[in-house]
């Protein structure tokens, strides 16, 4: 009889704590999966936050057209900039008369040379952002540059955090995983101590001994991680309507079946990987004594 077939024998033979053993890395891959993908759409509102960024510098009064269409030839000349508009005082005007339309106590008294011209760009990567925002401070006429950057920092410190608490239920999860395929394999082979000494004193090597026990970690961790991450798909397909409604330019779903895949090869292999040590170290234990 090979390792597989005993290994396959022994979970028929105690259902229940093979099925305890495989709810229980199912759980881990779940969470893992789960955090994986809300990492990568946290990435992608980082991206569109900051694609959508525009920096906007804000010309002194007094500058003259000449000068600030000599800024629009400088920055125009940058191969980093995306796109770029000038709003003169008149605009500016047309624009706070359009946006304050209700409110006559805010508009009646403003006039066009109350409001300044300004010069709005936005680059071709989000690297040139910190370069495009330097060029314009160092414009002749610009008095004041805005550039929402810790917009995109906050989210950043909150996806990271997002990702450190999901490494840290992930981690506890996994541990919990070892242990529990770890403690059953172990009262397994404790039943079978006495067939282990015996085939020991036949001339059985240890590795014909640990094989059944590490393949059936093996097929625990297995299961357990295909369950997982089956159960993040059916969610993410289940959830993909409601998430359809709000996601706006930002295209988190649906999730590039290739990144999926990518995540089912590494998952399986993980847990194979987190089983079969689990069993054998299990087993070590075991025929040391």
């Amino acid at each position: 009889m090979n390792a597989l077939t005993l290994a396959l024998t022994t979970i028929r033979r105690t259902p229940y704590q093979a099925l305890s053993a495989m709810l229980i890395v199912t759980i881990t891959f779940f969470m893992g999966f789960s955090f994986s993908v809300l990492g990568i759409w946290g990435s992608q509102v980082i991206k569109y936050a900051q694609s959508q960024q525009e920096i906007i510098a804000f010309f002194a009064d007094g500058t003259t057209p000449e000068e600030i269409a000599a800024v629009e030839k400088t920055m125009r000349g940058k191969s980093y900039i995306k796109t770029l508009t000038i709003e003169t005082q008149q605009q500016a005007l047309e624009n706070y008369l359009r946006d304050n339309a209700n409110s006559p106590l805010l508009t009646d008294l403003v006039t066009a040379e109350m409001l300044p011209a300004s010069i709005a760009v936005s680059a071709q990567n989000i690297a040139s952002l910190d370069t495009a925002y330097a060029d314009l401070q160092a414009q002749p006429g610009i008095e004041d540059v805005t550039y929402q950057e810790q917009v995109t920092k906050t989210l950043q410190s909150w996806i990271h955090s997002l990702e450190v608490l999901g490494a840290a239920v992930v981690s506890l999860l996994a541990l919990s995983s070892f242990l529990t395929i770890m403690v059953l394999t172990a009262l397994k082979a404790t039943t079978q101590k006495y067939a282990i000494k015996v085939m020991r004193l036949i001339g059985a090597t240890k590795w014909y001994i640990k094989s059944p026990f590490m393949i059936e970690g093996i097929l625990y961790g297995a299961v357990g991680s295909v369950l997982g991450w089956a159960l993040m798909y059916l969610t993410i397909l289940y959830l993909t309507p409601t998430i359809q409604q709000f996601q706006g330019d930002i295209a988190f779903v649906p999730v590039p079946l290739t990144t999926l895949l990518i995540q089912l090869a590494g998952g399986v292999g993980l847990g194979m990987f987190l089983g079969g040590f689990a069993g054998l170290s299990a087993v070590n234990r075991l025929i040391r004594r």
